[in-house]
């Protein structure tokens, strides 16, 4: 199962329509409380000047908003950031 949340591009701003995803998200954990969740942080390599980082703040950014908005335990949440030459500023979710 996967989840995206759209991020403005060249920001570590999340885009409104991503707190519904995150409440889905958080819901579906309370189901699954054995299950872990790997954040993806994407950025475009013309994000500049550090695509890397902007791709690791928005990961980081959600792990924050599902530990601190919908109590899901840090423990669960592993983060990745990839940059390649066009990917849309996002971070996936994945529940594994």
């Amino acid at each position: 199962m996967n989840y995206t949340i759209p991020f403005e591009k060249g920001s570590p701003n999340m885009q409104t329509r991503g707190e519904g995803t995150l409440t889905r998200v958080a819901d579906t954990m309370h189901y699954y409380p054995l299950d872990n969740i790997n954040l993806v942080g994407y950025a475009s390599s013309s994000e500049q000047p550090d695509p890397q980082g902007l791709a690791g703040q928005r990961a980081e950014l959600v792990a924050k908003l599902l530990v601190e908005g919908h109590s899901m335990k840090r423990d669960r949440i592993r983060i990745q950031k990839k940059v390649t030459e066009s990917s849309a500023p996002k971070v996936e979710i994945y529940i594994v």
